[in-house]
Formats: C-alpha cells, structure tokens, sequence
C-alpha cells in the first residue's frame, strides 16, 4: 500500500509538472488551437467589418507581449494601409489598429522616417563639424485629437501652447501620397540638436546655430525652426556640467548674421527662467504629497 502510494504520488507530481509545463508554454509560445481560432476569427472579423476591399491577412502570431494573438493585416503594394487585429486565446476580437491608418498617423510614420533620413544625412556626415549624442530632425505633425485639451474638448476652446503653430494637421494626410519631403520640411521640419564645446558662451551657439543653417542649406535640406543646447562634454565618470546655452524655439527665417547673437542670449535666458519655473513647480507638488 505504501509504495502504491508513492507511484500515485509520483504520478500526480508528473501531471501537475506536464499541466505547469504546458500552462508555461501556452503563455510564452501559445498553442496551435488558439492560434487556429484567432487566425479564423479574425479573417471573419476582416470580411464584416471590411467588405469590398483588397485588404488580407498576412500572417497570425502570439505576442508574448499581449499574451493574445496579432492578425497582421495589409493592403497590396500599400505603404500606409496596414494595421493589426488583436484576438485573446479564445479566438475572441479584443480590438484592431485601424484608427492609424483612417487618422494618418502611418502616413506620418512613413513621412517622418523619409525625413530622419534627410536631416541625418547631413547630421551624420563625417563633414559634419559639430559633435553631439542627440542631433536629428522631425516633421512637426499632430493628430487632431492631441491638439484638443480639456477645455476644447468642452466649450471649444483652442490650445496652442504645447504645439507650433506651424505643425500640419495629421489627417489631412492621405494613405500612400507621394509628398515632397523637402517641401514639408520647409513647412514643418524642426531640427534637435544637442552639440559639445569646450567654450560654452552664446557667441559659441550663435557662430553653431548658423553653421548647422549653412550645412543644411548645402546640402538641399530645408527645415523650419531648431531647438539647440550647446553643452560641455561629458566627464570620464559620465557626468556633465550644468553649464549649457539652450534655445527651445528659433525659426529658420530668423537666422541671421546680425541679430542671431541677440536671440540667443534672449532665449537661453527666456529658457533658464523656464527650467527654474519648472523645478520650482515640481519641488511644490513634491511638498504636497509629503
């Protein structure tokens, strides 16, 4: 009876193993049923709700991420028009990623990534003189509903403080358009550059700002408006001095020999009393949780 006991106990203990084993497994690679059932379910989902259109499912996987499985679907020859339907391991619809193709915010992918490459060709480029860890350029594009605030959404007030006023509308983007990328960039191309100086003054950032204006305007690359820092390097140990000259905003059409000295000084001081207001505000609502 003992060792009857011991085999029962040894055989429940290989069963809970193989079930723990297999409930592992299920989470971190899924299982062939529930990709079946997603994969079904979801090209019902895509015939519904997506009906005389050239739209297809490439492929169905488990993300180990979403614990549930991704219907890629995509449109042929398409840049834009693509987009995911998520199904749980029931094979049931939990939601799909269409809102990103209909809101354009692939097309603005596409453009934003055409125009990274634009910028960086110059930026990146062993004739480049500056030096810098963060130096790029961004299309200034924004979806209606990030543009709304609070009280937009309630009485239809406009908020324009936290986007340029040159940022284009990112549904007015249309799927698969060939834009002219140097013509948006001309319209809403904004320049990040973070350089390294031994000198850190604004005659430095000045002389800088208008080096990287010269080095675009060579190459063909328009843009519309630059934030700069000049900064000093880092030290061995990884760190880097407070000392810095920052410029949050100056436009392209302002970047002049005469007055670009001017402007600098007005917006590292404009940006210095910002920081300041900044961690002030932060120390207070720090205080208040304490």
């Amino acid at each position: 009876m003992k060792k009857k006991g011991l085999k029962l106990l040894a055989l429940a203990g290989a069963l809970f193993l193989i079930v723990l084993l297999g409930w592992t497994a299920n989470g971190l690679i899924g299982n062939p049923i529930s990709r079946y059932l997603a994969d079904k379910n979801a090209r019902k989902y895509l015939e519904k709700h997506f009906p005389n259109t050239d739209y297809y499912i490439e492929d169905t996987s488990y993300s180990f991420k979403e614990g549930a499985y991704i219907a890629d679907v995509k449109a042929p020859g398409s840049m834009d028009r693509y987009f995911s339907i998520t199904m749980d391991m029931a094979g049931r619809y939990r939601w799909d990623s269409y809102e990103n193709v209909e809101d354009g915010f692939h097309t603005f992918l596409r453009l934003d990534e055409e125009y990274r490459k634009l910028t960086d060709s110059v930026l990146e480029s062993p004739s480049f003189p500056w030096h810098g860890d963060i130096m790029y350029g961004t299309l200034e594009i924004y979806a209606k509903e990030d543009r709304l605030s609070e009280e937009e959404d309630e009485h239809g007030a406009d908020k324009d403080d936290d986007f340029p006023d040159y940022a284009l509308a990112q549904e007015e983007l249309e799927p698969d358009k060939l834009y002219d990328i140097r013509q948006l960039g001309a319209q809403a191309g904004h320049l990040m550059i973070y350089i390294e100086g031994d000198t850190i003054t604004a005659e430095k950032a000045a002389e800088a700002i208008l080096g990287v204006k010269h080095s675009m305007d060579d190459a063909g690359v328009p843009f519309y408006a630059m934030e700069f820092h000049l900064r000093e390097p880092l030290s061995e140990n990884g760190t880097r001095e407070e000392k810095s000259i920052d410029v949050l905003e100056i436009l392209y059409q302002d970047m002049e020999e005469g007055s670009i000295l001017q402007q600098v000084r007005q917006a590292d001081k404009a940006a210095k009393e910002r920081y300041a207001r900044e961690e002030k505000e932060d120390e207070e609502a720090y205080g208040a949780l304490e």
